[in-house]
């Protein structure tokens, strides 16, 4: 919490100002600056797009997703696997778990270094 170098709100203006119509916020395991960006992005006239990252547990490595929601909906979602992970002890999420709440999120997986690139490279195409 408060890693970030700037606040949701100064985001959201500088997006303004180089003339962009939307910023995605993602906080590590939370929708922490939701409310203020959204005040900004309405000041701004700047769409907020909120997500999370969280940590996915496989066999043996931790691969970092970013999960954005692409509704109302999809913010539901999003909270609900968020308290999932806020009650695993580590603060992972399983993929049987992330598979059963995908409804309205998109995924970034992180190119090269994400989890499906990881897994096919090492030779466990079953798993990616």
């Amino acid at each position: 919490f408060g890693r970030g170098a700037s606040s949701p709100s100064r985001l959201v203006e500088r997006a303004a100002e180089l003339g962009y119509s939307a910023l995605a916020l993602v906080d590590e395991n939370g929708v922490y600056g939701t409310v203020e960006a959204q005040r900004a992005g309405k000041k701004y006239g700047v769409k907020v797009l909120v997500g999370a990252t969280v940590q996915l547990k496989g066999d043996t490595n931790i691969y970092p997703l970013v999960l954005i929601a692409m509704n109302r909906d999809g913010y539901e979602v999003l909270c609900k696997l968020l308290t999932i992970v806020h009650a695993d002890e580590d603060k992972h999420v399983t993929l049987p778990v992330l598979l059963a709440h995908t409804q309205n999120l998109i995924c970034v997986t992180g190119g090269r270094n994400g989890f499906p690139t990881r897994l096919l490279a090492e030779r466990k195409v079953t798993q990616a």
